[in-house]
């Protein structure tokens, strides 16, 4: 194969998920590492494509560099495909999952339904791949409350549609150290609404890795949600499963500070229905 033409690819992927061992050591139900950002895009996508030739004795020598400063785990694949002097295809294919940094920061689940006149409990920790505590890693931790602004637009002949703007309001910051067992953090909440918190951590290099999470916080007064011209209304559970008997929360999203709603109850046709005042 000395001197046969290849081609070959480059490309990552990202990826959403931690090593086992950190997920084994803090169980999913306690604790979260990653998370889902809305206002981060994680694209993924071709990096490099070449032909070439192989040496003389048959290898092709590349130097790949990977993203040092993504902050997210990527899987990197290269692909190569060679042909023979027969003018048959010889492929093949190897991955390998880059880590952001030596540990990933882990925030304990907050309650789904927080009450905003108590606040929050959470705790911040930092495993390495392994699993094991990270002590001494310094975590940013920041508040941030998601608030829609809806303005009415006409649309011409007496038709009228909503545009909603999406935006995130600092509500507050801390600074936490890690230890050998994860670090207690009580979060002030200024008032109902949905909030996401972000915990992060950083190194002299530019590597980073951050966690986020969110939850709403119950309380009172009005909070203004994401109109929808079919005034659509957004039923939140607090869990995503039940068993029989648990009493199920639901939050609900409307659009107007006072309403009339009607609840029904169904399987194979209505069985229960009342009305009740939002």
């Amino acid at each position: 194969m000395a001197g046969r033409p290849v081609r070959w690819t480059f490309s990552k992927a990202p990826s959403d998920s931690v090593p086992s061992a950190i997920t084994d050591r803090f169980p999913p139900e306690q604790f979260v590492f990653l998370g889902y950002d809305p206002s981060v895009q994680r694209e993924g996508g071709t990096i490099r494509r070449e032909e070439a030739k192989l040496d003389a004795e048959g290898r092709l020598a590349l130097d790949l560099a990977t993203d040092v400063k993504a902050g997210f785990p990527y899987q990197y694949t290269l692909e190569g495909e060679v042909t023979d002097l027969r003018r048959q295809t010889i492929a093949g294919r190897a991955s390998f999952l880059v880590h952001p940094m030596p540990f990933y920061v882990g925030l304990k689940n907050p309650p789904y339904f927080a009450k905003a006149d108590k606040g929050l409990d959470t705790a911040v920790v930092a495993a390495s791949l392994e699993g094991q505590p990270q002590a001494g890693v310094k975590v940013h931790v920041t508040l941030t409350q998601v608030q829609w602004h809806s303005v009415r637009r006409a649309k011409g002949k007496g038709f009228y549609t909503w545009e909603c703007e999406r935006k995130e309001v600092q509500r507050g910051n801390w600074d936490v150290v890690t230890g050998a067992e994860p670090a207690a953090l009580h979060i002030p909440l200024p008032e109902g609404g949905y909030y996401l918190l972000r915990a992060s951590a950083s190194d002299a290099e530019g590597r980073s890795t951050t966690t986020v999470t969110d939850f709403y916080a119950l309380g009172a007064g009005y909070t203004a949600w994401e109109r929808y011209d079919n005034n659509k209304i957004d039923l939140v559970p607090e869990k995503k499963t039940y068993k029989p008997g648990e009493v199920a929360r639901i939050l609900i999203k409307s659009p107007w500070e006072k309403a009339t709603a009607l609840l029904t109850t169904e399987r194979e046709g209505v069985r229960t229905r009342r009305t009740f005042d939002l």
